[in-house]
């Protein structure tokens, strides 16, 4: 696992903690910023 990857394994466990007080449309924008972060992190948004 790179460490892109396990920071963003260390947010998304966070998140989970405080789901249930978020609205959920803030926890679908979190989510989609951490993959874009990823896919930038790892390349695999070039595709």
């Amino acid at each position: 696992m790179t460490p892109a990857e396990q920071a963003i394994d260390n947010i998304t466990a966070i998140l989970n903690k405080y789901a249930d007080q978020m609205d959920l449309l803030d926890i679908i924008d979190i989510v989609d910023s951490l993959r874009v972060l990823l896919e930038n992190a790892t390349g695999d948004g070039n595709k």
